[in-house]
């Protein structure tokens, strides 16, 4: 991964962030429906929402490497979408707190 990392350009860095941004909203949007759908509340409503905000998975970059499927962006989405996850983590555990009582 650190290879493709180092391989990307900022063309693919735009796109990165763009489905970083994408994927933390309906992520948080899946989240808030488990939520309201399953009735949590308390923590486990707390839990819900801080685990759908969580970045993409390595693995996912490990898979798009072994069937050649574009594993640069997939390399791009899993940087920005880490950055993105750490920079709005705040105000993620704000909101989890606020659910959670």
């Amino acid at each position: 991964m650190g290879a493709a990392i180092a391989g990307l350009g900022v063309s693919d860095l735009k796109t990165a962030a763009t489905l970083a941004l994408l994927r933390l909203c309906i992520g948080l949007a899946a989240g808030l429906c488990t939520i309201y759908f399953l009735g949590a509340t308390g923590i486990a409503a707390g839990a819900i929402f801080i685990l759908s905000s969580m970045p993409s998975a390595v693995v996912t970059y490990v898979i798009a490497a072994r069937y050649d499927q574009g594993p640069k962006r997939v390399a791009g989405l899993v940087v920005m979408s880490t950055l993105l996850t750490l920079i709005c983590l705040p105000l993620l555990l704000w909101v989890s707190l606020q659910l959670a009582a």
